[in-house]
């Protein structure tokens, strides 16, 4: 005979229920759940440090700059238009009472500020005087046999200054019937205007002690 199942009631099914859920709750907290994976970022790339140039290496490494060369006494003159006038003194006094004579015209009277500027005034001077004046200061010619050497001098003068020389050199072969070399003829310019500084200046001419600078300053 057959036996008969019991019909659970409400109540008894719904506790069923619940104690199959509070079971399974527990399992679940029991059993930590896998991490899910991570898949690695990739590796930056490894930048080793590469240390700057010094200073020294890359002035070293950079071509250097031409140097420029430092123009000559000559150089600067042809560029200012000046031409070179050669003088030479057959007395070497002659020469040194120039340079006292241009010293005290710079300081008592106004004169120019160098050698080659008074020179210059000099001989443009004696080129306005008449051939008549000019042969009246013509210094007497020296005796090379003596052995008594001169001074050379070489100064760069304005174009209008070396012009007043040959117009005054041209001058006194036609009229003078003179033949003479420039730099005899420059140096009656200068004798000349030695005695002119002298009569102007009260005392003696001024002493140089040592070389002159290129340029004098107050």
């Amino acid at each position: 005979m057959a036996t008969a199942h019991k019909r659970m009631s409400l109540a008894e099914r719904e506790r069923l229920a619940a104690e199959e859920l509070e079971a399974r709750a527990e399992t679940e907290v029991a059993t930590p759940a896998e991490p899910t994976p991570v898949e690695p970022s990739p590796a930056a790339p490894v930048v080793e440090d590469v240390p700057a140039p010094a200073a020294d290496d890359a002035a070293s490494a950079a071509p250097a700059a031409p140097k420029k060369k430092r123009k000559t006494t000559q150089q600067v003159a042809k560029e200012q238009g000046k031409v070179a006038l050669g003088l030479y003194f057959p007395e070497a006094e002659v020469l040194e009472l120039a340079r006292r004579a241009f010293v005290t015209d710079f300081w008592e009277h106004e004169g120019p500020d160098t050698f080659a500027e008074w020179v210059s005034q000099a001989v443009v001077a004696h080129a306005n005087r008449t051939h008549t004046e000019r042969a009246g200061l013509a210094q007497p010619r020296r005796d090379r046999r003596t052995g008594v050497r001169g001074k050379l001098r070489k100064i760069d003068v304005r174009a209008e200054v070396h012009e007043a020389v040959e117009r005054g050199l041209s001058e006194d072969r036609q009229k003078l019937r003179r033949q003479i070399t420039v730099s005899s003829w420059c140096n009656d310019a200068v004798v000349a205007a030695i005695a002119e500084t002298k009569a102007r200046t009260v005392g003696e001419l001024m002493e140089i002690d040592g070389p002159l600078p290129p340029r004098l300053r107050k």
